[in-house]
Formats: C-alpha cells, sequence, structure tokens
C-alpha cells in the first residue's frame, strides 16, 4: 500500500480509507509532509518516525497511539489535536502551535518545545522531586 499516494489523495479519502482499515500500521517514516493540509486527519497509530511536517495544519488530527520520534514538527499548527499515548521522543516541536491539544500520557522526553504555543493544552503529568 502507497501510503504517501493515498495522503496526497486528499485527507477524506485518507480519513475513509482509515475508519475501514483502523488496525493497519500506517508507515510514512521519514516522509515529507511539511506545509501540508491534514485538518481533522486519522493519524492513530502512524508511524512518523523522523518525518519532516514543518508548518502542517494538523488542527484536530488523531494521533493516539502515533509514533512522532525524531520528527520535525517545528511551526506546526497542531491546535485541538489528540496527542494522547503518542511517542515524541526527540521530536522538535518548536514555534508549534498545541493550545488545546491532548498531550496526556506522551513521551515528550526528550523534546524540542520551546516557544511552541500550549494555552489550555493537557500536558503529560510529570514526576515531581520528593
Amino acid at each position: 500500500m502507497n501510503y504517501l499516494a493515498l495522503l496526497d489523495s486528499g485527507i477524506d479519502s485518507w480519513n475513509q480509507w482509515r475508519q475501514s482499515h483502523p488496525d493497519e500500521i500506517c508507515d510514512l517514516s521519514g516522509q515529507n509532509l511539511s506545509n501540508g493540509y491534514f485538518f481533522g486527519g486519522n493519524f492513530c497509530g502512524v508511524d512518523f518516525r523522523g518525518a519532516n511536517l514543518q508548518r502542517a495544519c494538523f488542527i484536530g488530527a488523531n494521533f493516539r497511539g502515533a509514533d512522532l520520534s525524531d520528527a520535525n514538527l517545528s511551526g506546526a499548527y497542531m491546535s485541538q489535536a489528540v496527542l494522547r499515548g503518542a511517542n515524541l521522543n526527540g521530536a522538535i516541536l518548536t514555534d508549534s502551535h498545541l493550545n488545546q491539544a491532548d498531550l496526556r500520557q506522551t513521551n515528550l522526553n526528550p523534546t524540542q518545545i520551546s516557544e511552541a504555543n500550549t494555552d489550555q493544552a493537557q500536558l503529560p503529568e510529570f514526576p515531581t522531586a520528593a
């Protein structure tokens, strides 16, 4: 299956296919999706390891359980996105827009998240020093 071609056919086509194939692991690792428009996309469990997602629009997208490790999400628009349970280990989130995003139960260590907008985001709980 050519997941990149499916995604290039439009987010509606992608979402319809994902609805019919919810358990299929989609590999978009290392792909360049920068500046793409993926508003409301279903990316549950998708492998985005090392992908270039700079300035892409993922507003309201669902990344539950996705692997975004080492992905470049700088400047990405991820407002209201669900990232619960996603792996963001080593991801670059500099200048990204994460307002109202659900980041609970995500792996953010180590992640570059400076200058990101996290207003009203649901952040993971970090252990406090005793």
